[in-house]
C-alpha cells in the first residue's frame, strides 16, 4: 500500500527568492531541494514529467535528478523532490569555458526536448548550474510546449544576449564586460551596445535605430508561434492577412531555428590567449626535461605533510600546480 503523505507546514521551508517559475516555487526542507507545483499546473508536470524528456535529460547527465515527493504542502497540488547540486555557482563566477559549455548544454537540452515537443522559454545563465564540473539544466518551469509544425524557439533572442554576445566579446579579450553582462538575470545587454562595440562602421547609425530594427527582427522569427488572433491584434490590416496567410501555407522565412548550426558557432569560438605576469611563475621549479626540482621551503611543507600524516589538501592560488605535482608525488 501507499505510505500517506507527510504533510509540512509553510514555516518549515525555506522558499528561494525567485517567484518567476509558471509552474510553482523552489524551497528548502529539511537539507532537501522540493519544487511546489500549483494546484492548476499539476496536470501539465504530470504530462512533462511522464513523456520521457525529464528521463532523458538525466539520464544524460543535463537535469538533476528528479522524483514526486511524498509530501504535502498548502497552496501547492504536488511537490518534486530534486538532485540537490552541492556547491551553487553563478554566471558572473565562471570561466570562458564554463559559459561556453554551459551554452551548449542549453543548446543540447532543447535539441533533445524538441523531440518531445517542448522547448525552454528562456536561455537566461541563472537556469544552470555545476554539478562539478557538468554543468545540468535545473529550470523545470522553463519547458512549454511547442506547435509540432513550428521550429522557432522563444528563447533565441535570450540565447544570443546571454550567450553569444558575452563569448565573442569574450573571446577577443574583454573578459571584464563579458563577465559583467552575465551578473543579473535581467541585465541583458542591448543589442546596439554589443554591435556598436564590435563593428564601429555601425556608429553611422543611433542605438535605438539599431536596437529597434534588430528587436523586430527577432520578433519577426516568432511569428510562426503566434495564434492568428493575436497577429490580427498586434499587426491587425492588410500586412496581419498576408502574415496569416504565410503563415498557415509555411511560407514564412526566418521561422526555424537550426539548433546544430548554433552549436557548431559556439564550439568555434576559442578565447585568444593572452600572456600574463603569473603565466610562468613555476618555470624555475621544472627543468628542459620536464622533471619538477624541489627547493628547501617546499621539502619542509612536504615533510610536515607526511609527519601530519595530511590526507587531503585544498591549494589556492596554485599558479601552474607546481607544488601539488610536488605533493603528490
Amino acid at each position: 500500500m501507499r505510505a500517506e503523505k507527510l504533510q509540512i507546514e509553510q514555516k518549515d521551508v525555506e522558499f528561494t527568492g525567485l517567484k518567476r517559475d509558471q509552474f510553482g516555487r523552489v524551497f528548502f526542507y529539511e537539507g532537501k531541494v522540493y519544487r511546489g507545483i500549483y494546484p492548476e499546473k499539476v496536470a501539465a508536470i504530470k504530462e512533462l514529467m511522464a513523456c520521457g524528456l525529464i528521463n532523458e535529460l538525466v539520464e544524460k547527465d543535463l537535469f538533476p535528478k528528479t522524483s514526486i515527493a511524498e509530501l504535502e504542502l498548502e497552496g501547492y497540488g504536488l511537490i518534486l523532490e530534486h538532485e540537490k547540486i552541492p556547491v551553487v555557482t553563478y554566471a558572473f563566477e565562471w570561466s570562458f569555458s564554463m559559459l561556453k559549455d554551459a551554452a551548449l548544454t542549453v543548446l543540447q537540452v532543447n535539441s533533445i526536448a524538441e523531440k518531445y515537443g517542448y522547448k525552454t522559454i528562456d536561455a537566461h545563465p541563472f537556469n544552470l548550474l555545476f554539478h562539478y564540473a557538468t554543468p545540468k539544466f535545473v529550470d523545470l518551469g522553463s519547458f512549454i510546449k511547442i506547435d509540432s509544425e513550428s521550429q522557432a524557439w522563444l528563447a533565441l533572442e535570450d540565447f544570443i544576449k546571454c550567450y553569444y554576445y558575452p563569448l565573442k566579446l569574450w573571446k577577443s579579450g574583454n573578459f571584464f564586460l563579458a563577465q559583467r553582462l552575465t551578473s543579473y538575470v535581467a541585465n541583458k545587454i542591448p543589442h546596439s551596445s554589443f554591435h556598436l562595440y564590435k563593428y564601429p562602421i555601425l556608429r553611422f547609425f543611433s542605438a535605438n535605430t539599431i536596437d529597434g530594427l534588430l528587436t523586430k527582427y527577432f520578433k519577426f522569427r516568432l511569428i510562426s508561434n503566434f495564434p492568428n488572433d493575436e497577429i490580427n491584434r498586434k499587426v491587425g490590416g492588410r500586412a496581419a492577412k498576408i502574415l496569416i496567410y504565410l503563415k498557415e501555407n509555411h511560407l514564412l522565412p526566418l521561422q526555424n531555428v537550426d539548433l546544430k548550426r548554433w552549436k557548431k558557432k559556439i564550439q568555434r569560438l576559442k578565447m585568444s590567449s593572452f600572456s600574463s605576469q603569473w603565466g610562468k611563475y613555476h618555470d624555475q621549479y621544472e627543468t628542459k626535461e620536464g622533471s619538477v626540482i624541489v627547493t628547501k621551503r617546499f621539502e619542509r611543507v612536504i615533510q610536515l605533510i607526511n609527519d601530519y600524516r595530511i590526507k587531503s589538501i585544498t591549494e589556492i592560488a596554485g599558479n601552474q600546480g607546481m607544488f601539488a605535482q610536488m605533493v603528490l608525488d
